[in-house]
């Protein structure tokens, strides 16, 4: 079956009082939306307004009091599974975010011909192996601090 396509299209009239009246209904729609969001949101908020400012008083009354501190730290034992709170922190890693950016700088450099440059390379290595080493002493752990070394 074949189609015909007319030879010319149907007029379309437009008129400048018909499209400024559609975009007005098309306006007081979206503006009767956004009342009726605003007014559920009130009606909402005004509920529970009274509960919260309860609920924040109270907290402020345990921060004040320490017991909010108290809580925060006994949260915090459970998670990490220990009782006592001497026992020292967990080292972060040896090459921290500074050094990891002034060796991809000095790296970035010599790679677009800037052979000057190594030498932010080497001071982010020379950070990150300092930090190593101070981590394994002050840790007392001799094993992590020779791990990297060559066997005899």
């Amino acid at each position: 079956m074949v189609r015909r396509i007319p030879r010319r299209l149907p007029q379309v009239r437009f008129s400048p009082q018909a499209a400024a009246s559609a975009a007005g209904a098309g306006y007081n729609r979206l503006r009767m939306r956004y009342d009726e969001a605003i007014e559920t949101f009130d009606d909402w908020f005004n509920a529970r307004f009274y509960e919260l400012c309860d609920h924040l008083e109270e907290r402020r009354k345990q921060a004040l009091n320490g017991e909010l501190w108290q809580r925060m730290q006994e949260k915090m034992r459970e998670k990490t599974g220990s009782s006592s709170s001497s026992s020292p922190p967990k080292p972060g890693p040896p090459f921290d975010f500074s050094a990891m950016a002034l060796i991809g700088a000095g790296a970035g450099a010599a790679l677009q011909g800037h052979p000057g440059f190594v030498l932010l390379s080497v001071i982010g290595t020379t950070r990150g192996l300092r930090r190593f080493v101070v981590q394994r002493v002050d840790a007392n752990d001799m094993q992590g601090l020779f791990a990297w070394s060559p066997r005899k």
